[in-house]
């Protein structure tokens, strides 16, 4: 595992640009783009990366992580339909930050 692995990215359509846009908001601002989202993916990797070495070499810490993605929603998304949600799904007690 790599130390940015835990660092918040994705890479979604951009109705406006019309192209798909890869993000890493907590280690640089921007972002790339391309017609082709794993290659946009694979690309945003790459800058991933850089900025880890970036880091290295000039003997800083990477920043904390602050992005985190809306799990309980997306949860509450999945679960909308007919089914009911199990019980333990929203069980909020586990505190993932603890990982990193």
């Amino acid at each position: 595992m790599k130390k940015t692995d835990k660092y918040l990215r994705w890479v979604e359509w951009s109705e406006e640009d019309n192209v798909y846009i890869g993000r890493c908001p907590d280690l640089f601002l921007g972002g790339c783009h391309g017609d082709d989202p794993l290659a946009v993916a694979a690309e945003l990797q790459q800058i991933i990366d850089e900025w880890e070495d970036v880091f290295k070499e000039d003997g800083k810490k990477l920043p904390p992580v602050k992005v985190r993605p809306m799990l309980k929603g997306l949860l509450l998304e999945h679960w909308s339909g007919t089914e009911k949600m199990p019980d333990h799904v929203m069980d909020t007690s586990t505190n993932f930050s603890e990982n990193f």
